[in-house]
């Protein structure tokens, strides 16, 4: 599911904490950082789905990724990180805090586990159809 941000490959990334860890994404694996939309919950859905929103027309699912990670929210602000192919349609909600950093280094000297949504996400299409 992840793996540590210090691997060979530097790449800019987004990094984001949780309440108990520190996670980065590649910069490649985002489509879009948007301001939080009005999101509709969606009757039976996992816990990991908080519900849809309206991009540009279309609609996006929401995603928990403190539920993925089983790291609980922080609480405070939020931001939609849409995902980039094959998800655009998806967006995680990620705390405001979230920075970008240009390399695998943190900007606050901290290590950070780097985690990969688009295997995430086929993770979780996997789970859902065995059910």
């Amino acid at each position: 599911m992840s793996e540590r941000s210090g691997s060979s490959a530097a790449a800019p990334r987004l990094h984001f904490s949780l309440t108990h860890g520190r996670y980065a994404i590649r910069l490649e694996r985002i489509g879009t950082l948007l301001e939080p939309r009005d999101v509709r919950p969606v009757p039976l859905a996992p816990p990991t789905v908080v519900g849809l929103a309206v991009w540009r027309g279309r609609p996006m699912i929401v995603v928990e990724p403190a539920v993925l990670l089983a790291d609980p929210w922080p609480g405070g602000g939020a931001l939609f990180l849409r995902l980039a192919e094959p998800y655009p349609h998806v967006a995680w909600r990620v705390p405001r805090n979230a920075s970008l950093a240009r390399d695998a280094g943190s900007d606050d000297g901290l290590r950070h586990a780097l985690v990969d949504p688009v295997r995430m996400m086929r993770e979780l299409c996997e789970v859902e159809m065995e059910r």
